[in-house]
């Protein structure tokens, strides 16, 4: 095993999965790249005042604000940076990624 990739959110679980993935890079002798998908691009949006030839509610899709997107993506390095200095200490062979986009496609990418 060359590589483990671990998707990272902050939240407990990946913490967990984070440190488990630490002690099979020491195990194997493996790089280890840490994952944060900051969000979607788009905002979907449904409005009931853009209807069908149905009468039912339409959806648009917008491109997410460049405000929006630099909060998400202040965040998601902000969650990371938390990390990065505990996990230095344990392993070295670590990277530290954030990406925007869809979070299951973003993910497999990164595989």
């Amino acid at each position: 095993m060359k590589r483990i990739l671990v998707a990272f959110d902050g939240l407990e679980e990946s913490k967990k999965a984070l440190y488990i993935a630490l002690k099979l890079a020491t195990f194997f002798d493996s790089h280890v790249t840490v994952l944060n998908v900051a969000g979607q691009s788009i905002v979907p949006i449904v409005s009931s005042s853009i209807s069908s030839h149905t009468g039912e509610s339409q959806g648009v899709i917008y491109p997410l604000p460049e405000h929006m997107r630099d909060m998400m993506v202040k965040e998601a390095m902000k969650i990371l940076s938390e990390t990065k200095e505990d996990v230095e200490k344990t392993w070295s062979k670590i990277d530290f990624a954030v990406v925007f986009g869809d979070p299951a496609s973003e993910i497999v990418k990164e595989a």
